[in-house]
Order: C-alpha cells, then structure tokens, then sequence
C-alpha cells in the first residue's frame, strides 16, 4: 500500500478509526513524540515531573484511548489535529495522576498565576478573591477544566488553544480556519459562560 494518502491528516483519521493497522502504525511513528512532550508540558504546568514510568503508562493510555475507545472520531478539524492530540494528551495525564493522588499534593498557587496570557484572576467572576489570596491549585484548576470541558466543542477548541496552549487569535484563526473576529467573539462568549459556571465555586 501507498502510504503517501496518510500525509493527509483527514485520511490518516479516517483510516485510523476504520481500524487500519497500516495507518495507526504511520500515526503512532509521526505523533508519538508529540505525545509524550504534550504530556510532560501539562503535567509541568501544574509544578508535576513524572518518571519515565509514568510517562510511558500515560502515553500508553493516550494510544489505547485514540485506538480501541475511537477517540479520534471526536476531532472536528483534521487540520487541527497536532494541537487536539496535544489536549487529550494532557488531559489523559492529568486524570492519571489525579488516580496517583499526586496532584492533591501541591502547593498553593496564586491567581495572578497565568494560563497561556490569560490570568487565573481573569478568568473567575469578579467575586473571586484577589491575588493574594491563595486556592488550592488541584481544585481550582478542577473546576476550570470541568468548565471548559463543558463548552461547546468549537468554543472548547478555540478558547484551549488560546488558554492552554497560549495561542494568538491570529495563529487560532489559521488553525481553525475561523475568521479571526469569530475567534476573539467565541472566547469572549467563552470565558463568560466560564464566569457564571465557576460563580458558585468562588
């Protein structure tokens, strides 16, 4: 077989979730790297350094999530395939550690701390408390993941490129192929509905 047509990111999907071995082999060789950093990027953000072990595990989960669970059947826009594998790779490293009980053990963080260029402060209701009061790092950022999983997909998308991934309305645009009004409109909207669903919690 030709495996020129798996260059194309909507084919190599497409052959991957009709359980091509062909195609996951070609996938796993191009994008196991990107795994693995986007793992370690997440985890470090959170002040977590994992041991190869934990790595390895993870990354194994990532795969077997993509593969037998046809996460890959959920990606809206192949073109944006690297930055949404670099999400579920980070959200399937922080569930595993949460099992760890590792994460309950960090340190405070300040709400001054960012997210990309957007700060913690930024994107609470405006009750919340003031920078130098400190949360508990693991259920606030709890709470804001449960928030933002919670999103439309598009404005889901949009607004982890923009927070997690520190992405400029500009480079999203590309990504998504939105205009970049729409982008900077949907994380408005975004971070509004963040607002109200996390009032509670402050």
């Amino acid at each position: 077989m030709d495996k020129g047509h798996f260059y194309n990111a909507a084919y190599l999907i497409r052959s991957c979730i009709a359980k091509d071995h062909s195609a996951w082999d070609f996938f796993t060789k191009k994008y196991s790297r990107l795994i693995l950093s986007s793992i370690g990027n997440r985890l470090r953000k959170y002040g977590i350094y994992p041991n190869m072990d934990d790595l390895g595990e993870i990354q194994q989960n990532v795969l077997s999530l993509l593969w037998e669970s046809g996460k890959l059947a959920e990606i809206r826009n192949p073109e944006s395939l690297k930055y949404w594998l670099a999400v579920v790779s980070g959200n399937t490293a922080l569930r595993y550690m949460k099992k760890k009980s590792r994460i309950a053990h960090l340190s405070p963080v300040s709400l001054s701390e960012t997210i990309g260029d957007t700060e913690l402060i930024n994107i609470l209701p405006s009750g919340a408390p003031t920078p130098s009061q400190e949360i508990d790092r693991s259920e606030l950022i709890g709470k804001i993941d449960e928030a933002i999983e919670s999103l439309p997909v598009k404005e889901k998308l949009i607004l982890k490129l923009n927070l997690l991934h520190g992405k400029k309305y500009e480079e999203i645009a590309d990504i998504t192929a939105v205009p970049r009004g729409t982008v900077a409109n949907c994380i408005k909207r975004a971070k509004e509905k963040l607002r109200k669903k996390l009032q509670d919690y402050v």
